[in-house]
């Protein structure tokens, strides 16, 4: 326990000094706003989409405790706490507890993890929710209870309800049960626990929203993909090198000589790594791209824990030099690369409360930016009046972006320019031509026509993250042009 103990404390030294310092990226806007009243979430979920409708409802009724950066994303450091002793039980009752405990470190030294621990979205809770329903299935199996088959499938339906994704630990289960032949398998029980969860997920066929294109921003799938989520799930391409070596010679040295006893154990981890991944790779390749790590972060776990089971096998200084190696290259990324990112949309923001004058119109492209600049006026100035984000759209778009937009309406653009003395326009350079992003060159050009004189302000994020630039267009020259 003390050594679970020390893993819990080191997760959050690494999390909850860190969590607020940064503002919020356009999704952690896009939950933070859309779960402020349940009118506005329920019309999210009912006519625009319902994935993570689960965590959308659990961060509207955290809010009561605030809406800041740091209350926020403490959600999810929890979930990512508590994913902790889920994973040791689970861990301990496969194998033992000194790979329990390797696996804990392994978790909490991991870029990956601690990344999403830090964000205002569901992927902490998709990842604690995965790893519940992997224990509980694997305890059903151990001590057959019909209560614990129930659980199962009341876990495995709220991670579905986190996540679409978390419906593929199904088959990543069913694939597990299926290497243990057909004696002693509680196939019925399974079976009744999938149709229960099937039942329970009937209200997301119902209230299926009318936006159905939340993720065409996802970029056509290649097998290289394959690569790069092995880097990102382990926390980078050092650490890769290491996992990759730590595993192979596991699986030439000691898979059948040395883990006879323990071989549906190790096939139940390797499915619950595998499966989703081949599913959703396999999707994207035949009928729409939707591969992307995030989505995938309920199986970062079994990659973790195949390396525990692996160290487990050799000496004791073996074991401790590698995972002291792993925590320190993770570590090192961490402050190379920046496990907790954020936006500039709160500085953004910022600069224009102080900079605008009342009668002066404010204008964002891509279309999703009036979103983050009507959020964070709101936590700037209050709940007072602010600027009107002026329309330049000729059509409906998703405001969270994601899907593809329609073109800008260039005739409304120079009737806005020929009312103003001077528009601000907030601009992310998001210049995607698949989603119908790349007319800034000809906005700019309109507002040039009328409003000659033009003034930059940018807002760079760590490593380029979201940078934001705030463009002034004014008819007469500002003070010291």
């Amino acid at each position: 326990m003390l050594g679970l103990g020390l893993a819990m404390i080191f997760m959050i030294l690494c999390t909850v000094p860190f969590i607020g310092r940064n503002g919020l990226v356009l999704d952690e806007v896009f939950s933070a706003d859309i779960t402020r009243t349940g009118t506005g979430l329920w019309q999210t979920l009912t006519t625009l989409e319902n994935n993570m409708a689960l965590y959308y409802a659990t961060l509207w009724a955290w809010q009561v405790l605030g809406e800041d950066e740091f209350t926020l994303r403490l959600l999810s450091v929890i979930f990512a706490l508590l994913t902790i002793p889920v994973l040791h039980v689970l861990v301990r009752g496969l194998f033992d507890v000194r790979t329990a405990l390797t696996a804990d470190f392994l978790l909490v030294a991991n870029r990956l993890f601690l990344e999403y621990a830090g964000e205002a979205r569901t992927y902490s809770m998709l990842l604690f929710l995965c790893t519940l329903a992997t224990l509980l299935f694997v305890q059903g199996i151990q001590r057959p209870r019909w209560w614990i088959w129930g659980w199962y499938a009341v876990v495995l339906a709220a991670a579905t309800y986190a996540h679409y994704f978390g419906f593929l630990m199904v088959f990543a289960h069913a694939a597990a049960l299926a290497w243990r032949g057909r004696d002693g398998v509680p196939w019925r029980s399974f079976l009744m626990s999938i149709g229960l969860v099937v039942l329970l997920l009937v209200p997301l066929f119902l209230t299926r929203p009318r936006n159905l294109s939340q993720v065409d921003w996802i970029e056509p799938t290649s097998p290289a993909e394959l690569f790069y989520l092995a880097v990102y799930m382990c926390g980078g391409k050092a650490p890769l090198l290491v996992v990759a070596g730590c595993l192979m010679v596991f699986t030439a040295m000691w898979w059948r000589r040395a883990f006879a006893d323990r071989s549906w154990a190790l096939w139940l981890v390797f499915t619950w790594l595998v499966v989703p991944i081949l599913i959703a790779f396999a999707a994207s390749m035949l009928i729409k791209p939707v591969f992307m790590t995030k989505y995938l972060i309920g199986c970062l776990p079994a990659l973790l824990v195949l390396v525990a089971v692996m160290l487990n096998r050799t000496r004791p200084v073996v074991a401790i030099s590698v995972v002291t190696l792993l925590t320190v290259l993770m570590v090192v990324g961490q402050v190379r690369h920046g496990a907790y990112g954020g936006g500039t949309w709160r500085e953004a923001v910022a600069y224009l409360a102080d900079e605008m004058a009342p009668d002066e119109a404010v204008v964002a492209y891509p279309y999703y930016g009036e979103k983050p600049v009507t959020y964070y006026w709101r936590r700037v100035r209050g709940e007072q009046s602010g600027p009107q984000i002026m329309s330049i759209s000729q059509g409906p778009f998703h405001p969270g972006g994601g899907a593809s937009d329609p073109d800008p309406d260039l005739v409304r653009i120079s009737t806005l320019a020929k009312q103003h003395q001077r528009i601000w326009v907030v601009f992310t350079d998001d210049t995607s031509r698949r989603l119908n992003r790349h007319w800034w060159p000809q906005i700019e050009e309109v507002l040039r026509l009328q409003l000659p004189y033009q003034h930059q302000q940018k807002f760079s994020a760590l490593h380029g993250i979201q940078s934001v630039t705030v463009y002034t267009f004014s008819r007469t020259p500002p003070s010291g042009f």
